[in-house]
């Protein structure tokens, strides 16, 4: 979309600050030594030609829901993994090596066709859902690796056990701590002592994957939903870092109200500027979805958590957010037995709440922007927040004009 970076180190910001951290890097800015994390102002040190780009999350969902259109064109998709991956499962009679390579070809040119010319993508083909992920990262960034079943796992053995996804820091050290520094010693174990050793059933599946032996995923049930924010220089007083909060409650409440659940627990947390001190506070609450006592609840929260530190009337904070956890779905809610009435009215303000909560969420939905909203949404300095793509889930249209 700007020509003028093609080749140039560049990178992407969530803020407008050189005290932020990149949450992408390009090749080029990658060859300096710039990583996802580094802060902008090592960044700029390392490389004084560096282009610093602001992120437009609404950008990036279109374009993931396009290749997604273009891939789906080429093989059914299985599984969307990320904002840039997705599974697809190859039928019996689709595993001949000349047909994979032209059916990647395909996926190459097609991508590049119609999503854009500098996209490339890297394919990865295996018998299992994680060999394949591993496949398609051995190359980048436009490779093709096919893992055979006969080669296997030991053409994955020189790869660094961090490589797996699922063995972080802290699985690496516990597996360490036993004698296990390899994927040879891990596939070496047998799936029951690695079972053993991993604490749940995570090792046994991973040694199966391994194998080459496609395990069904486990259906994870949603059980805390929220958002959090990075704020900018000009936002960090706790009375800006208060509205955001509460802007950030509100489009947690709306997408809750989408998917169908009420909340019974609500946590909030705020991480300090200065010397990166996480404060917290969290409250069980009557299951409801209504922004309205969610907002409520959130700001008696922030106020009890100022009043619990010492120095409050210097803070500055550096990051925000909200959870609702307890989530269960609407229809299965327990509603109060004595509702708090109105005198003009038969119906409980938490009912009409909800009512209004509804019907701004239709017209902001069916206008594709934010026609009804708070008045503290309206401040200048917190108008354009939109919505922010986490590592495991892709925001839904909605949320962008929330």
């Amino acid at each position: 979309e700007q020509p003028h970076l093609r080749g140039r180190p560049t990178i992407v910001v969530p803020t407008d600050s050189d005290a932020t951290s990149a949450i992408a890097a390009s090749r080029e800015a990658k060859a300096f030594g710039i990583r996802t994390g580094t802060k902008v102002y090592d960044a700029k040190r390392l490389c004084p030609d560096l282009a610093v780009v602001h992120a437009t999350h609404g950008r990036y969902v279109d374009y993931h829901h396009r290749l997604l259109a273009v891939i789906q064109k080429q093989i059914p998709i299985t599984r969307i993994g990320s904002i840039d991956e997705v599974i697809c499962r190859l039928l019996d009679n689709e595993t001949d090596i000349h047909f994979i390579r032209k059916l990647a070809q395909q996926i190459k040119q097609a991508i590049a066709h119609e999503v854009g010319a500098c996209l490339t993508c890297s394919i990865g083909v295996a018998p299992s859902r994680l060999l394949a992920k591993l496949a398609s990262d051995a190359q980048k960034p436009d490779g093709f690796v096919l893992y055979n079943g006969d080669e296997l796992p030991q053409c994955i053995f020189g790869m660094d056990l961090r490589d797996i996804c699922g063995i972080g820091q802290n699985m690496a050290l516990r597996l360490a701590r036993r004698g296990i520094q390899t994927i040879e010693d891990f596939c070496a174990l047998g799936p029951r002592r690695a079972g053993a050793i991993w604490g749940n059933r995570g090792g046994d599946r991973l040694w199966f994957e391994l194998h080459g032996i496609d395990v069904t995923p486990i259906e994870t049930k949603t059980s805390s939903l929220g958002h959090s924010h990075v704020l900018a220089p000009v936002n960090r007083s706790p009375a800006k870092a208060q509205m955001i909060l509460q802007r950030l409650t509100l489009k947690a409440a709306a997408r809750m109200r989408r998917k169908g659940y009420r909340t019974s627990f609500v946590a909030i947390s705020a991480r300090t500027e200065r010397d990166e001190q996480r404060l917290t506070a969290a409250s069980p609450i009557l299951s409801t979805q209504d922004s309205f006592t969610l907002k409520s609840v959130v700001d008696s929260l922030w106020r009890d958590m100022l009043a619990g530190h010492r120095s409050r009337q210097a803070l500055s904070f550096k990051k925000v957010s909200v959870t609702f956890m307890r989530l269960e779905a609407f229809e299965l809610a327990q509603l109060s037995m004595l509702p708090v009435l109105d005198a003009a009215s038969d119906d409980p303000p938490s009912t009409r709440n909800l009512a209004l909560c509804q019907a701004i969420d239709q017209l902001n939905t069916r206008y594709r922007q934010t026609l009804v909203t708070w008045a503290s949404n309206m401040d200048p300095a917190i108008k354009d927040m939109g919505a922010k793509i986490a590592f495991a889930r892709i925001p839904e249209p909605a949320e962008f004009h929330e």
